[in-house]
């Protein structure tokens, strides 16, 4: 199965707290159905999973800490390689046709 979502990126990677959150609450706002934002962060943002729930979204997280130089804590991780995909409820197959 192949997906059709028209992906948005967004790299919050190197920004400092709260412009990570605002930029992607800014954009999530923008986001249409049959679209997918995918976001690059260096942290796993705990806090913006609930929100993504609450606004109807959907989501898949990819984190990846071999090249951390810190470790994880309570699912909060820091100087990692975090990709979050978001979608629409309405769009759930789609976004989990995505891969990688």
């Amino acid at each position: 199965m192949t997906s059709h979502l028209h992906l948005i990126r967004l790299d919050v990677s190197e920004l400092e707290a709260p412009e990570p959150m605002r930029q992607v609450l800014v954009a999530l706002a923008a986001l249409s159905h049959g679209q997918c934002l995918i976001i690059y962060h260096r942290k796993n943002p705990v806090p913006l999973y609930p929100k993504l729930t609450a606004l109807g979204f959907v989501y898949r997280v990819d984190i990846d800490n071999k090249h951390s130089k810190k470790t994880c804590v309570d699912d909060y991780c820091e100087d990692s390689s975090v990709v979050i995909k978001v979608a629409f409820k309405a769009d759930e197959l789609e976004l989990a046709a995505l891969i990688g």
